[in-house]
């Protein structure tokens, strides 16, 4: 019977000590936890996440994944970014898992950001508030410099970006990726900087190539500001996307009300389109639809559907800010019908009626910057606090 016992006993020890891992919370020695079974770490204090970002950068573990186990601050302590060099790239997932990041501080010469240089990474389920960067140049939020596919989803990110030369975002900075999918993300950024600069991507450059990268942004809410530091030349400055050059670009179900403040060929969605596709749907700019339409000899098409800007007192407007065809092959189709770049335009809309369109939700209140008033998109279930 007592040898029954202790062998009972010690089932209940062993199964004890193998869920232990995954039951430890802020209390954790160490601040985090491993999770073998989801190859990376549980983390539940600052101090965890900064030893997990050491282990990381110079532990050799670039394609950890980390997981946020409740909601941390780490303001008043300079962030490191994953991923520090192209030679070390961030390779992992991060998994806010409903969690809020806060105070991520960070002030260096270039690639800053949660996330510095990254090859094929997920980030998901994650609310960063008051982000600071500053930085000379290529900064965002979530991604400095992205490589390889890029998967954002499910993340609200509010704060401050500045550099002082050219690449600053709220989500990804720059880009050289075959793959970017974004999709049910607020961005609410106060960007600044001298070129290539939007809320979601800064500036893709690859140039051109016989595989065309494709990159989605689906049920994207784009608030905040985008501010040219010098107001002379081409900006490259959108809502969206600041520049590209060669991409199967789609932008749908999406929402743009950030404030912009640049030069002449800025857009509302897009700031500077040269080669490939452009599709855009069901998707509402509180200007142009694309700043500057500039395509070299590859030529491009763009299919505008069931888009409209705000404009009050206005029945259409301008599609295409600015155009620099010279006599390159351009296909233009607005709601199906293909019509010359230099004609395209979509309706207008008040500011009260885009709400109409679009919804409401109060719980968007905090993150409303400049918008006069919070949104949710109509289809986008849960957009917010998912």
């Amino acid at each position: 019977m007592k040898r029954n016992f202790f062998i009972f006993a010690l089932i209940v020890i062993l199964a004890l000590e193998l869920c232990a891992p995954l039951s430890v919370s802020a209390g954790a020695p160490s601040g985090y936890v491993i999770d073998d079974a989801r190859g990376g770490y549980v983390v539940y204090t600052a101090q965890g996440l900064f030893e997990i970002a050491e282990l990381i950068n110079e532990g050799g573990e670039h394609g950890a994944n980390i997981f946020l186990g409740a909601d941390i601050d780490i303001a008043g302590r300079e962030w490191t970014p994953l991923g520090i060099s192209p030679e070390q790239c961030y390779t992992g997932t991060i998994d806010g898992q409903g969690h809020a990041l806060r105070g991520l501080t960070v002030e260096q010469g270039a690639y800053a950001g949660l996330v510095g240089y990254a090859d094929g990474v997920c980030v998901k389920n994650l609310t960063l508030e008051n982000v600071y960067i500053e930085a000379e140049n290529n900064a965002a939020c979530v991604i400095a410099r992205a490589e390889g596919d890029v998967t954002i989803a499910d993340c609200t990110v509010s704060g401050y970006v500045s550099v002082k030369e050219t690449v600053a975002a709220g989500l990804v900075g720059s880009t050289v990726t075959e793959n970017i999918f974004i999709e049910d993300c607020i961005i609410d950024v106060d960007i600044t900087g001298g070129s290539r600069i939007a809320q979601a991507i800064g500036y893709e450059g690859r140039g051109a190539s016989s595989s065309m990268p494709k990159y989605t942004l689906r049920a994207v809410i784009a608030l905040g500001c985008c501010t040219e530091s010098d107001m002379t030349g081409e900006n490259y400055t959108g809502s969206l996307v600041g520049y590209f050059n060669d991409l199967e670009l789609k932008i749908e179900h999406c929402i743009a009300f950030t404030d912009i403040n640049a030069a002449e060929g800025a857009g509302g969605l897009i700031g500077t389109a040269r080669c490939g596709s452009v599709s855009i749907i069901d998707t509402v700019a509180r200007d142009s639809l694309v700043g500057t339409f500039y395509p070299d000899v590859r030529g491009a098409a763009h299919s505008y559907e069931s888009c409209s800007v705000i404009k009050d007192g206005v029945e259409n407007a301008p599609a295409i800010a600015k155009l620099n065809l010279g006599s390159n092959t351009v296909s233009v189709a607005v709601n199906g019908n293909a019509v010359q770049p230099a004609d395209a335009s979509v309706a207008c809309v008040s500011l009260d009626e885009a709400i109409g369109m679009v919804g409401s939700d109060s719980d968007l209140a905090a993150l409303a910057g400049v918008c006069p008033v919070p949104v949710v998109l109509h289809g986008i279930e849960d957009a917010y606090g998912k």
